[in-house]
């Protein structure tokens, strides 16, 4: 039992020190760094959010549409990148899940469209590149997303 208390405690110690950056001075005294880490919000990217029926009426030439949904994780770890870029962008607009999101098994056939009609993606998260109102790219999935952003 007495064993288990010290391990348990070594382990509590490791883990309370670990996320901590401290540096002793000369003098004796403990600076502690605080991480200056912000976790990002949709709420910061509101005014670009757009409903899934308007993907297509967003008047820009070229842009890209995120669609996201908040019980996603890889959604939740995507928005740590793609916040922050929308927002020094200006070109990434958002659609978050709803009913009215239609999901395909292949969507090959989204490339060319230039409406709503027979328009879905693969699930969340997805990115579409859309260029003069017509779809250029339909992507999946947080590698193939990133890559195209950071292009």
């Amino acid at each position: 039992m007495r064993c288990r208390i010290k391990l348990l405690l070594s382990a509590l110690a490791i883990v309370l020190t670990s996320c901590v950056d401290s540096k002793t001075e000369s003098s004796g005294r403990v600076i502690i760094y605080t991480s200056s880490y912000k976790e990002h919000s949709y709420d910061e990217v509101k005014d670009k959010h757009v409903f899934y029926s308007d993907i297509f009426s967003i008047e820009s030439d070229i842009y890209y549409v995120y669609f996201y949904s908040t019980t996603c994780s890889h959604c939740n770890n995507l928005k740590e990148f793609i916040i922050p870029l929308a927002l020094q962008r200006g070109d990434i607009y958002f659609v978050e899940a709803s009913q009215e999101i239609v999901f395909l098994k292949s969507i090959d056939e989204t490339i060319g469209l230039t409406s709503i009609e027979g328009f879905g993606i693969l699930g969340y998260p997805s990115l579409i590149k859309i260029e003069e109102h017509i779809v250029k790219k339909n992507l999946a999935g947080i590698l193939p997303i990133r890559s195209e952003l950071l292009n």
